[in-house]
């Protein structure tokens, strides 16, 4: 896959985590799980992968604009990581919106030209449940017994999908290891959080207690569950304080 300087390569990476936000991302799951690993593992970053061919970003470029004169607009693009450390890359940025055969053969092509042995993806949906769990599809049979020893449930679907799937499937033809994990947000905690702008995580936790149990990577997951922990409080408060709020137009009739 060609980067902004070039045909990317991920020296010393085995594995490969690609994150995502758009249709793969609620609760902002997927977005900032990746992001959390980037700057806990203090990853480097090899280039950007220029999304032209298959981005089309639904909530605009962005722009700098500064005393009225225009700075720079940044258009959406794949930025590439490498921890050396823990042999794993990893892709964040925004979901393709079209020419996914592209997007999926140009990463491929990345996993396979790096020698990459497993790849993983994260990903948050709206679950109508409030239990806490994480669900995954995998590219091969002998991954089943893996993922559900940790505590990770199989997923039984039908219907529209994400780039991960598309993804996934080709990893399977292909004969790699991939597994797509994703977190369920309960939904009346994304509405809270929508309107709070900020990413659940509680399942953020869940999902990367899950990766790290498949990789055997170490993260500072501890530091993360307090923080969900604090953030859960908030939440229940806010509950507690609505409804107690009078209602605005309570007396009125139509």
């Amino acid at each position: 896959m060609e980067g902004s300087s070039g045909k990317l390569k991920l020296e010393g990476a085995s594995r490969l985590v690609l994150g995502l936000s758009g249709y793969t991302d609620a609760g902002g799951v997927a977005s900032f799980s990746s992001t959390f690993i980037v700057r806990r593992l203090e990853a480097r970053k090899l280039g950007e992968i220029e999304g032209a061919g298959f981005v089309l970003s639904m909530s605009r470029p962005i722009a700098m604009i500064r005393r009225g004169l225009v700075e720079g607009v940044r258009y959406p693009k794949l930025e590439v990581y490498l921890a050396g450390s823990a042999g794993m890359a990893v892709v964040k940025g925004e979901e393709p919106h079209y020419s996914w055969e592209a997007f999926v053969d140009g990463m491929v092509d990345l996993v396979k030209s790096s020698g990459v042995k497993e790849v993983y993806t994260l990903g948050g949906f709206i679950d109508l449940r409030e239990e806490l769990k994480a669900s995954a599809v995998v590219s091969l049979p002998e991954l089943r017994s893996e993922v559900e020893a940790c505590g990770v449930e199989l997923v039984d679907y039908e219907g529209p999908c994400s780039v991960y799937t598309a993804f996934i499937e080709r990893c399977a033809h292909e004969g790699l290891r991939a597994v797509s994990l994703w977190g369920h947000v309960p939904y009346s905690r994304y509405v809270a959080l929508t309107r709070l702008r900020a990413p659940d995580l509680e399942t953020s936790h869940r999902t990367l207690t899950a990766l790290c149990k498949l990789t055997r990577l170490k993260l500072p997951l501890e530091e993360l569950k307090a923080e969900a922990e604090k953030q859960l409080s908030f939440l229940e408060g806010m509950k507690e304080a609505e409804g107690k709020r009078p209602l605005k137009f309570a007396g009125l009739t139509y």
